[in-house]
């Protein structure tokens, strides 16, 4: 085998695992889904702080903490798409556990 040597990037690396926001959202929707089944598989509870600091704090550590505002509105983007997957993952489970 050829050895390699790491490197610096010279351009920007674009990851694009979505055509459009509306397809983000159906993959949203179907991986908040899983994550919610394996919350009540685990038999985790989810009180309500759940649902109203964890969306926040991701919120927070996307924005601020991994500097996502230097992204402008894409980033603002990112951030409230990360924290709302965390709300509908708790939200889920809950719903679910409820039944």
């Amino acid at each position: 085998m050829a050895e390699s040597r790491a490197g610096k990037l010279q351009g920007n690396l674009l990851h694009y695992t979505c055509a459009s926001l509306s397809e983000h959202l159906k993959s949203l929707d179907r991986y908040t889904t899983l994550a919610a089944e394996e919350v009540v598989a685990r038999g985790r509870r989810v009180g309500a702080h759940r649902l109203m600091v964890d969306p926040a704090w991701t919120f927070m550590r996307t924005y601020f903490l991994q500097a996502g505002f230097l992204d402008g509105v894409e980033g603002l983007t990112i951030a409230y798409m990360a924290s709302l997957y965390t709300f509908l993952k708790y939200a889920k489970a809950r719903f679910a556990s409820l039944r």
